[in-house]
């Protein structure tokens, strides 16, 4: 994952705001009652780099619940180690397209 040192702010910024807008698309659980307290606009990211470089984006000071949290980790995990070709072919995806431009 050495493309994680060459992540600038900027990038992140971007990458957020594209998930904001993604994620207006959705709707929370109605099943989960933590999920009934949280705004679901709200969104942060933190990312430490193996070289220390700490970038940092969204509504950090706020508490959120962490569900499913593992599931973009291993996505991200998995892309790195096979490739998006390798991955994609066993998993779906739907309506958001990530554009690098690392």
């Amino acid at each position: 994952m050495n493309w994680l040192t060459a992540i600038k702010q900027e990038q992140l910024n971007l990458w957020v705001e594209r998930a904001k807008q993604q994620a207006k698309i959705g709707k929370l659980p109605s099943y989960i009652p933590i999920l009934k307290q949280v705004e679901p606009d709200e969104l942060a990211v933190c990312i430490i780099s193996l070289n220390r470089q700490i970038l940092l984006v969204g509504e950090s000071d706020r508490t959120f619940p962490l569900m499913s949290v593992i599931k973009p980790f291993l996505l991200l995990y998995l892309l790195s180690h096979l490739g998006s070709q390798t991955v994609f072919k066993r998993v779906g995806k739907n309506r958001l397209t990530i554009h690098s431009t690392l």
